[in-house]
């Protein structure tokens, strides 16, 4: 091996010394065949049964076969031996070379053996190392296609490949290819482009159905475990049959047939070509029609009976699983040789046939460029591995598990929630904008419009169902889109197309719902402040018109003396006793108070009809602290979300058996606190709405208005300041806090922690490496017991920490409000050139009417400030220039010293909910070990985790309890104890791969054996005897486990 070794690393030397080595070992295996042969045949005839002695001529044969294949093995042994001793052994250091000399006799077009032939077995450590120098050497230029040939032994599948690509796999000297051989082929320029590659890869295996391996148990095993590694790895798979072995044809079929449903169901979609060898006649594809509906009827057959055995019997035809045509994907091919070997001639037309089977191949894989973007090698080693480590266990659909699906996934995750939230953000831009016209509708609307709320509230919900529809339209567009595009390895993920298909018809379908809803309550609570607004108006045109009488009485009993003669004294008393007989004239019924207990529980007799924890408390307690934070009036639909919230609860956790007398319980609990709150809330909106109140509130400013009239003065500027300070200031604030929730989503999604909340998984990966790095048991048990608790309050920590710069959201804010301020003053310019009826309140109504898509103004306020105006036009537009732009200036001061946790509390979307709600998925935890859901999309039909707990100090998980024959029993099983292999009968709607090579991850060894005597305190428990192994785990081995876990690179 040393003279092999150092022969090789000659770069000049080395094809002389290979080819005379190749020729020599012929020559030395042909001597020794051949006296072999004659004494297996004589043994065969005369000692027939003596079963043992011919048993071992045959393994001499078998080993006779000497080939450069065999030394080129024994150096990847000895790599393989080397690198696993110590890094400073000089036998490691002179063994890291053989991998970069391999990669070299690659692209020189020798070939590879991927599996050992002899031992059944891919050497992973020497072929990533071959594979990785091999990258290194041809980057950028490293996009592969592969090509692979699967068939009985001996039936010229080696001579096939050698024929149509030129490449030289071992057949001569009577020898069959053992294991499987991948040889590297330089594509050209003129081709590269109708490929879509660099370079193509031949895979030649061995036959299928081999004598050899007949005779033993796991043959079948053996054939299908080749069949599914050389077709996972394969874009065209050619299956090879010879016409003379067509008794076999359907053992062969059906481990095909296994091989393409296990891709099927992993994503993977090789091309299919069928090759018949040894057929005489040159017409034989318009004779042989009758033999490829055969063939057709053989696969069909075969598709069922391989779709039972894998448990999926929904593929009922070889079509269902890969796309065939029997038409193109048969092809004929006469026999090598014009009669026996060999005084024979060659056949002519076999190459013909197989130049012309090159041919429809090439522009098979041109069709497929379109489709697909084919693989990298880094790419091709990584589904090497994957594939090799799945199909040692039995149930490999439901084992599979590697990198490439899993980022395609995540890239698929990332994009939906990049279209979920621009779906949801544009509703709340909309929801933003009609509550906004429902709030000024009867102040702002024409005199001649006879529309009332109702209609208003019909032609909202068609607006929302059509904004609606667009918006549904465009994500699906997004999402078929996505699945167009050839980049990213889309085709592995297809299978998840239609949970994410019903995820947007799911998320239009709640938000229509909401939305809906939310409508009739806006337009209900506007109506009740609508009886409000009248009585205030009223009130205010009788005071108007009081002062103004008590002005002109005034005015004539002092005509004949000097205004000035009239202390502010006596003015004040005769406002003050007008005032108190206006207010004893007129009737305060205001609003009627409602006992909210009585709405509340009438609800919940509703829905207790319709019926025939902790996490369920908190989340309906925060749900009013937020309803409550709005100063608005009861509505039943604020009880009936509540009870909706209690329902989806306790149906995604159907599985823990809750009673009816619980629910009720639990129900009854909840309204009843929730009652309280909003029975203070209610009479809380009664007292601030009361039109007495009203009234009282604004007695100084009527008081000055009416001295102002009294003398002449010019009311310009403090109309003006009071518009400003009472109309318009509290309307700019409200529009910052409603527009600033979704900004701060926004910069949660795109700034520094963008990479944390792109998916469930990624979300997942950072609170666990976060956790391990802050080395807190506290927040272990949190995490653990009150998940959904400690996402919400970790959530709101990270939006607290990234907006804890002052700078960072005072931007947002600025900027909104730069754009509703230049906005007023557009308004204001707007009036000016306008001809506005009614003197000074026309003008004001003029720019309030501008502005009422953008501002709720207070209306008690604006009919206050109109009311006793005698302003002139200009001047108080001026004025109310000025006093707009300081306005600017003192909000901008206001809204600094205001700390992140009070703006939060403020805005009407909270960017805590929306993230949550992102990250947090459908919340459903596994029955066993309680990890949670990542599966993206809300309406995903199967839940799934990457990583599954330790159900305390064991290796074991749930990943290899459903691989074994382990038992459970919980409140589902009656406490009756049922098999973890079958656990989805209990189960149904949870997917655990079933992988006994999983074990738990180093992340929560370490932390089970860092945290042993705190959790043992904990559960009331004693502490466990923590393997030895466990205690060595670093933290830095725990990360790393967990970047392996979710698949970060």
């Amino acid at each position: 091996m040393s003279c092999f070794v150092s022969a090789l690393s000659s770069s000049q030397e080395r094809p002389y010394f290979l080819k005379w080595m190749r020729m020599n070992l012929d020559n030395l295996s042909r001597k020794s065949l051949s006296s072999l042969r004659e004494q297996y045949k004589e043994m065969c005839q005369k000692f027939s049964e003596n079963k043992e002695e011919i048993a071992q001529l045959d393994q001499q044969i078998s080993n006779s076969s000497l080939g450069i294949e065999h030394f080129l093995r024994e150096m990847g042994q000895l790599y393989e031996a080397a690198v696993s001793l110590p890094e400073n052994v000089e036998f490691r250091q002179q063994m890291l070379h053989l991998p970069r000399l391999c990669a070299e006799l690659m692209l020189d077009g020798f070939p590879l053996e991927l599996v050992d032939g002899d031992a059944s077995n891919i050497p992973l450590r020497w072929v990533r190392d071959v594979l990785l120098y091999l990258n290194s050497s041809v980057q950028p230029n490293n996009k592969i296609l592969v090509v692979t040939v699967l068939g009985v032994q001996s039936t010229g599948k080696s001579t096939l490949l050698n024929t149509m690509f030129g490449v030289q796999f071992a057949v001569s000297s009577g020898r069959c290819t053992r294991g499987a051989f991948m040889q590297l082929l330089k594509v050209t320029e003129d081709i590269k482009k109708e490929l879509g590659c660099d370079y193509l890869v031949i895979i030649d295996t061995e036959g299928l159905k081999s004598p050899e391996l007949a005779k033993l148990d796991d043959s079948h095993e053996h054939d299908n475990e080749l069949a599914t590694l050389v077709v996972g790895l394969s874009d065209i798979t050619i299956i090879n049959i010879a016409m003379e072995n067509s008794t076999e044809m359907k053992d062969i079929l059906q481990i095909v047939v296994h091989a393409f449903i296990r891709m099927k169901e992993i994503g993977k979609k090789p091309k299919c070509l069928f090759v018949h060898q040894n057929v005489a006649d040159v017409s034989a594809h318009d004779k042989n029609m009758r033999d490829r509906k055969l063939l057709l009827e053989q696969l069909n057959e075969m598709t069922e009976a391989a779709a039972k055995m894998e448990n999926k019997e929904e593929y009922k035809k070889f079509s269902d699983v890969i796309e065939y045509d029997p038409e193109t994907c048969n092809w004929y091919i006469p026999g090598l040789w014009h009669g026996n070997p060999p005084m024979a001639p060659v056949n002519a037309g076999y190459s013909e046939a197989v130049y012309d089977l090159k041919k429809n191949m090439i522009d098979v894989i041109g069709k497929c460029k379109n489709k697909t973007s084919g693989n990298n090698i880094t790419e091709f080693l990584e589904w090497t591995k994957s594939l090799w480590n799945a199909v040692k266990y039995e149930n490999f659909i439901f084992s599979f598990r590697n990198s490439l699906v899993a980022d395609a996934y995540m890239r698929l995750c990332t994009e939906f929630h990049k279209w979920e939230w621009s779906f949801k953000k544009h509703m709340h831009s909309w929801s933003t904008q009609a509550e906004t016209r429902v709030s000024n509708f009867e102040t702002f609307k024409m005199k001649s419009d006879k529309s009332d709320l109702n209609d208003l509230l019909c032609k909202l919900k068609q607006e929302a169902v059509t904004k609606l529809d667009t918006l549904e339209k465009t994500t699906m567009e997004n999402l078929s889109k996505y699945f167009e595009q050839t980049e990213g390895h889309v085709y592995l993920v297809e299978k998840y197309k239609e949970d994410f298909v019903s995820s947007v018809k799911c998320l239009r379908r709640e938000t229509e719902s909401s939305l809906l809803m939310q409508l009739e309550a806006t337009v209900d609570l506007r109506r009740g402040m609508n009886k409000v607004d009248n009585i205030k108006k009223t009130f205010t045109d009788t005071m108007e018109k009081k002062v103004l009488g008590l002005l002109e009485e005034l005015r004539k009993n002092n005509c004949s003396k000097s205004d000035a003669q009239m202390t502010d004294k006596e003015l004040d008393g005769s406002f003050g006793q007008i005032w108190q007989d206006t207010i004893n004239e007129l009737s305060f019924t205001g609003l009627k108070k409602r006992p909210i207990y009585d709405c509340v529980f009438r609800q919940l007799r509703e829905n207790m009809k319709q019926k025939g924890t902790e996490n369920i408390i908190q989340t309906c307690s925060q749900f009013v602290q937020d309803t409550t934070s709005q100063h608005s009036d009861y509505h039943d639909t604020y009880i009936q979300e509540i009870l909706h919230m209690i329902d989806d609860r306790l149906m995604s956790n159907k599985n823990t058996g809750v009673s009816e007398e619980f629910e009720l319980s639990l129900k009854l609990y909840i309204c009843g606190f929730s009652a309280r709150t909003f029975q203070d809330m209610h009479e809380c909106f009664i007292k601030e709405n009361d039109p007495r109140r009203c009234l009282d509130q604004f007695k100084d400013k009527y008081r000055n208005d009416f001295k102002d009239l009294f003398h002449d003065r010019d009311q310009c500027q403090r109309k003006a300041e009071e518009f400003t300070k009472l109309c318009l200031m509290p309307a700019v604030e409200t529009f910052i806090y409603s527009s600033l929730g979704p900004e701060i989503v926004d910069k949660m999604l795109q700034g520094k922690n963008a990479f944390q909340f792109r998916t469930r998984a990624f979300f997942q990966y950072t609170l666990l490496k976060e956790l391990v790095n802050e080395d807190k048991f506290e927040k272990y048990v949190k995490y653990i017991s009150s998940y959904e608790h400690f996402v919400k309050g970790w959530i709101l920590d990270q939006i607290t920490k990234q907006f804890s710069n002052e700078h960072e959201v005072s931007e947002l804010e600025e900027r909104h409000l730069r754009g509703i301020t230049k906005k007023i003053l557009e308004a204001v310019k707007m009036a000016l050139n306008e001809t506005c009826e009614d003197g000074i309140k026309g003008f004001i109504h003029c720019i309030c009417k501008k502005l009422e898509q953008k501002l709720i103004i207070p209306k008690d306020a604006l009919e206050t400030v109109m009311v006793l105006n005698n302003a002139s036009q200009e001047p108080f537009a001026d004025w109310l220039t000025k006093s707009v732009e300081e306005m600017e200036q003192t909000l901008k001061e206001h809204l600094k010293k205001v700390d992140i946790q009070g703006k939060l509390h403020k805005l009407k979307i909270k960017p805590q909910n929306e993230l949550f709600k992102s990250v947090f998925g459908c919340g459903i935890q596994c029955p066993f070990c309680k990890a949670p859901c990542e599966a993206g999309g809300e309406a995903h039909t199967d839940h799934c985790a990457s990583v599954h707990r330790p159900q305390g100090l064991v290796a074991n998980i749930c990943s290899t309890d459903v691989h074994s024959e382990v038992h459970f029993k919980c409140f589902q099983t009656n406490y009756v104890f049922h098999p973890y292999k079958r656990y989805r009968e209990i189960f149904p709607d949870w997917h655990i791969p079933a992988d006994a090579s999983i074990q738990a991850s180093d992340y929560w060894k370490y932390v089970m054996a860092r945290f042993n005597a705190k959790f043992a305190e904990e559960y009331k428990a004693r502490p466990a005897d923590v393997p030895l192994m466990w205690k060595s785990i670093t933290k830095q081995q725990a990360e790393n486990s967990l970047k392996e876990s979710f698949s970060i690179k």
